[in-house]
């Protein structure tokens, strides 16, 4: 929660647009993927941010023919058991050989606590934006932490006015 009040704070009171923030996202996500060799590349992605930043990924690797999985579906928002549609991909991905990345949580993990919501992808890399979300305290899979450009402005204030 504590992450998206400083995504909101970046956003409408530094002035830092969104777009910004995404294409510093992607980046960062894609320094981890562009070096390894695949046969083809899968980018999951759904609404709100964490899908644009799949989609940006997706913009870095649409030549490259990896074998590989972009997680992107749901990021720290998520509050809800995973159902329908949704589910039926996350099983999918957790049932192939890809390598598969998440982008700042992977799809079905709580951030705020260390816990699933019916379902989770399984990632063999994890490229968290910017802090480390609560839940990775016990988290076991590889992650990586990376800055997006958020100013320590931002944080501080939404860090220092938490209840």
């Amino acid at each position: 929660e504590q992450m998206r009040q400083i995504d909101h704070y970046t956003i409408n009171e530094i002035g830092i647009p969104s777009i910004v923030l995404m294409e510093n996202a992607k980046a960062q996500i894609s320094k981890h993927i562009l070096d390894k060799k695949f046969d083809k590349a899968y980018v999951f992605a759904s609404v709100g941010n964490n899908g644009g930043d799949g989609l940006a990924v997706a913009r870095d690797i649409y030549n490259t023919e990896n074998d590989l999985i972009v997680d992107s579906i749901f990021g720290t928002g998520l509050k809800r058991d995973i159902e329908g549609i949704y589910k039926d991909v996350i099983d999918m991905i957790n049932d192939t050989q890809a390598f598969v990345v998440s982008v700042d949580m992977p799809s079905g993990l709580d951030s705020d606590e260390n816990k699933i919501h019916n379902v989770a992808v399984k990632a063999d890399l994890l490229v968290t934006l910017q802090l480390p979300k609560k839940s990775l305290q016990d988290y076991d899979g590889e992650y990586v932490v990376e800055t997006i450009g958020i100013p320590e402005k931002s944080i501080k204030h939404v860090l220092n006015n938490a209840s």
